[in-house]
This record gives C-alpha cells, structure tokens and sequence, in this order.
C-alpha cells in the first residue's frame, strides 16, 4: 500500500517505504479487519492511524488531533467477539448472541472513560482530551506519554526521602481512583512511566483489565508485585493495590524486588525488613510500606488512601539521617575553627587561674 502520510507519525510522505521522522515501516502498514480504515475521522478532529494495540473489548490507534495540531491516541469499543462492523467498514453492529454481555460491557466502558476523564487533572494519570459517541459505539482521545519505565528509568536504592516524594502523584492518584471504584490490579516499576519531563505516570488502566476472567488476570501476574489473592479466590480491591504500590516502592528503595507470598510462606523472614536496607526511612514509614506487604487481605491498609496518610503525615521533617549529621557535623567543625577571640582568652585565663591554685596548695 503506498501512502502519502505515516500513519503512526503523520508526517508527509514522498513514496518512502520507511518513515523517516519515526521509522515506521510503512510499506508493510496494511488496514486491519473489523478496524477503522486508515485516515477515517472521528469526532470531528481526530484522524485514524495504525493500531497501536488492541485486546478483547478496545482498539487504540495512533491518531492526530486536528484541533491541537499533534499527535495522540484513540480508543475505541469494539469487542472481537461481541460485534462486527457493518459494510462501511466504520459502524459497528453488535451480535444478537453477545448483546446482554455487549450491554453491560457498554455501560461500563462508557463509565470507566468518564471517570478517568473527570480526573485527568491528575498528575499521574494520562489526560483525556475528549470521550464520544460515534458509528453506534464510543470512543475516547488521550494524550501521548513518553518517556522510560520505572524500572528502566532507575535501578532503584534510592534514598528513602527522595523515593517518597517521587512515587507521591502515583499513589494520590491510586487513591482518588480506588474512591471512584477502578482498580489497578497492577501496579509494578513496569507499570509506571517516567516522562521525557520527569513526571510519573501510572499505565495499564485499560478498560480490559477490569473485565477480565480470574483465568486471564493469572496469566499477568507479576512475582513480587501481585498480591496474594490474585493467585487465587479470594477477593480483589483497593487493598490488592495496596500491595502494589508497597512492593513497587520497596524495590525502589531497596533495588531489590520483594520476595513473592509464596517464598514468605515459606520461611517468614524472606521479606527483610525495610528498616535494615533503607536510607533514611522512619519507622513509621517501614511500618506503613511492611503492613501493605502483609499476605492476608485483612492485615493491610484497606485502601491507598490510608497509606498515603500514613507514609505522609508529618514527611516535611523527614530528611536522610546522614545528610543531617554531615551538615550539623560540618557546622561544629566551621564552629570549632571561628571561635572568636574572647572564648580562647577565657579559656587561657581559666588554665591560668588553675595553675595558680595548685601551686599555693602546695
């Protein structure tokens, strides 16, 4: 197929099979079925690209905002197995045996969008510039997000004050979410994006993920980050996050990934305490990061809302112990060398007067 525009990028073509503003391969872009034809417009403004990625319940395409002149992402309802489209290739028609299930799915898609629209002022969630319903189905725009994983971005160890105030959005954020009934269910350093400005960023908030058999979420499981009762029956909620973001800032603290429940089953004191491996943590922020490691359900914070207030409660007189004792030692030493005068008189007067009262005791 020759095109006269990089589907990924945008960019003007000239016969190139290779874009050269982004390297797509372009020659090889063909349309997809059951996807909008390239170049279709949606909303009013956005313009369909390739398929950036695709699962059960969504399409995402590359896409270009007309109206901002860049780049971004859209998201489109389309289940593989719950519709089709029509012959012009851009209405999509549920099927009658799957309607009950497209309904519902619908209902909460459409929900789930509105929910991450109204908090798109969050620092850490990607921004959503507009939701619609169009072609007999719904659609959302959201920004794109570069940058470098967690994981890659650091190897962790980092000092336990800076840690904290870094992973601080992404845990706000987990907790207006969990207030507004999403759950992550995967919050790792893999998860989390750490943008080209510096700013984190929480992924992996697809709508799939919400419906998901027990089954398929096993399948994504994570050793070290997953919460125990992802592993099996038991129920999931904001508590399963809980675990998450605990797990994901002790590897960012201490480099090294909490042992899974399985090897704390084992032996109880495979999960090393925080307090021994962190710089700087105090004991009342180990406590809170330890009990959001707990294995039973209950044991822990029941929503990120109350970690957040446990880890941040009074973090203004958090600092490094070290650095502290440095600058307070380097003050005595600048103190030791700058002594005025009159101090070292009167000590030479003391020495003096103590001479004088041992020689006429004698």
């Amino acid at each position: 197929m020759s095109l006269n525009k990089c589907p990924v990028c945008f960019k003007e073509l000239s016969g190139e099979e290779v874009c050269p503003e982004c390297g797509a391969k372009v020659s090889k872009i063909a349309e997809v079925d059951n996807c909008l034809p390239l170049f279709t417009v949606v909303g009013g403004r956005f313009e369909i690209g390739t398929i950036a990625a695709r699962d059960k319940y969504c399409v995402e395409y590359y896409a270009f905002d007309k109206e901002n002149n860049d780049v971004c992402r859209v998201t489109e309802f389309f289940p593989q197995q719950g519709a089709v489209r029509a012959e012009d290739k851009v209405t999509v028609v549920p099927l009658e045996e799957h309607m009950k299930d497209y309904k519902f799915s619908f209902r909460r898609f459409k929900e789930r969008t509105a929910i991450l629209e109204q908090h798109s002022n969050l620092e850490a969630i990607i921004p959503l510039r507009k939701s619609f319903a169009e072609n007999e189905t719904y659609y959302y725009a959201s920004d794109v997000v570069k940058g470098k994983t967690l994981r890659s971005y650091t190897n962790g160890a980092m000092k336990a004050a800076e840690a904290f105030e870094m992973i601080k959005p992404v845990v706000t954020a987990l907790g207006v979410l969990h207030n507004a009934g999403i759950i992550h269910r995967g919050v790792s350093p893999d998860t989390i994006i750490v943008t080209d400005g510096g700013k984190l960023v929480l992924t992996g908030l697809e709508f799939a993920r919400d419906c998901m058999s027990r089954s398929e979420l096993t399948v994504m499981l994570k050793s070290g980050y997953s919460a125990p009762e992802q592993y099996g029956s038991s129920g999931q909620g904001p508590w399963t996050d809980v675990y998450g973001i605990c797990a994901t800032i002790y590897w960012l603290i201490t480099g090294s990934t909490p042992p899974d429940f399985f090897e704390v089953q084992e032996n109880k004191d495979a999960l090393v305490d925080l307090s021994s491996m962190a710089y700087g943590i105090t004991a009342e922020q180990n406590n809170a990061i330890m009990k959001g490691l707990k294995i039973k359900a209950e044991d822990r914070w029941q929503n990120v809302t109350e970690l957040e207030k446990a880890l941040y409660e009074g973090i203004n007189s958090v600092s490094a112990p070290s650095e502290d004792n440095s600058v307070k030692n380097t003050v005595s030493k600048e103190q030791k060398k700058d002594k005025p005068p009159y101090a070292i008189i009167g000590a030479a007067a003391a020495a003096v007067i103590i001479i004088i009262a041992l020689i006429l005791l004698l």
